[in-house]
């Protein structure tokens, strides 16, 4: 969904404070997050994911 929400407001890379007041508000209603700090919180984890996913797999492909 925010993937959506920033394609609908910007055809570049999605850059949180010049988004204004109403594309803030309108990402945090489409991610169904209450503040830009949870927002935050779940990219980060979500980025770490991915990195350590990526890490297991160059890992396994070395390994062969």
């Amino acid at each position: 969904r925010l993937h959506a929400a920033g394609r609908l407001l910007t055809e570049g890379e999605l850059d949180w404070p010049s988004l204004g007041e109403g594309g803030r508000a309108f990402v945090l209603r489409e991610t169904g997050l209450p503040t830009p700090a949870r927002l935050a919180a779940l990219l980060d984890t979500a980025t770490g994911a991915a990195a350590a996913a990526v890490a297991r797999l160059v890992g396994r492909e070395g390994d062969g």
